[in-house]
């Protein structure tokens, strides 16, 4: 079986899918990228100016210093098929396996790219970038809704001294096509950019990524729309997926309450590939993401956007 095809074709087939990798893609402002196992340094709160009469003290003023840490952080994808099956159906089969394994790591890396809920585990993974970040509420699902809650984050930004330069909207598929949809009384596009035939849509003109795993984070009618400036993100990123293959590992045949642990050498009961006339293949990409300021996402929910009946 070709393993080194497999994860050429596994590599090809990934990047540019993911929310992360289309940023700085197709006028699309991109992540500020940096290496991993970096601190940067900053200030939260900056210190303030007065006025000062003649022969009178400067009031004393101070920042609030803070600091961003970037570590290794691995997604991964494991699965596992016969050895008859690689024998009898390929190529079919490392098409197969390409597929679900890329599925595997788009879906975790989407949806843990913006899930509110998803905190930052120690050593693990990377908190959301709308972590801790409050919602804003949609005021209704009409045209005019879209443009009045599209006008408050931007009204939050610029709260926030950010510019409107290098924002991009989040969405899911079906939401952005909803949206799309929307028609006046005349029967003529509300959003007209907004064309998930063009290789960028836009809405408000700023440029819109779209991802359908955003409906696992409410439902095809109740979701949520972000609002990202893309400078202010810290991205680390090898830029590649390493496909890894073995026929002789033993591995703990689970997908959840996992026991193995290699660091204090737990054990468990584990599956030999080689006795059992098996192949494993292991497909891991070394990200991480951070938000340089707080202040720079923002997001609608719950969304729920819909054209007109008629």
């Amino acid at each position: 079986m070709p393993y080194k095809v497999l994860a050429d074709d596994f590599i090809e087939f990934l990047r540019g899918k993911t929310i992360v990798d289309r940023f700085g893609q197709n006028g699309v402002p991109a992540l500020r990228r940096v290496p991993f196992n970096i601190r940067v340094g900053g200030f939260s709160a900056g210190t303030t100016g007065y006025w000062k009469g003649e022969g009178k003290p400067t009031p004393m003023s101070k920042a609030t210093s803070t600091n961003v840490s970037l570590t290794w952080s691995t997604v991964s994808g494991l699965t596992v098929i016969t050895k008859e099956l690689a024998t009898h159906s390929t190529p079919s089969a490392e098409m197969a396996l390409r597929d679900d394994l890329s599925a595997a790591v788009v879906a975790r890396m989407d949806i843990d790219f913006v899930d509110p809920s998803k905190a930052a585990v120690a050593n693990t993974s990377p908190a959301s970038i709308t972590n801790a970040i409050v919602a804003t509420a949609p005021s209704g699902a009409a045209a005019t809704n879209v443009r009045r809650d599209a006008a408050t984050l931007l009204a939050l930004f610029a709260t926030a001294n950010l510019g409107r330069s290098n924002l991009v909207w989040i969405m899911s598929d079906t939401m952005a096509g909803n949206i799309g949809m929307m028609v006046n009384a005349l029967g003529n596009a509300d959003f007209p950019e907004m064309d998930l035939s063009a290789a960028v849509p836009r809405l408000a003109g700023i440029p819109v990524i779209t991802s359908e795993h955003l409906t696992s984070l409410g439902s095809p009618s109740t979701q949520m729309i972000v609002l990202v400036k893309a400078d202010e993100v810290y991205l680390a990123d090898e830029g590649m997926v390493d496909v890894e293959a073995s026929f002789e590992a033993s591995i703990e045949m689970l997908d959840a309450s996992l026991v193995q642990d290699g660091t204090n050498g737990t054990g468990t009961s584990l599956v030999n590939l080689w006795q059992s006339g098996l192949i494993g293949l292991l497909a891991n990409r070394e990200v991480n993401w951070k938000l340089r300021r707080s202040t720079a996402v923002q997001y609608i929910s719950p969304a729920a956007y819909i054209p007109p009946a008629s």
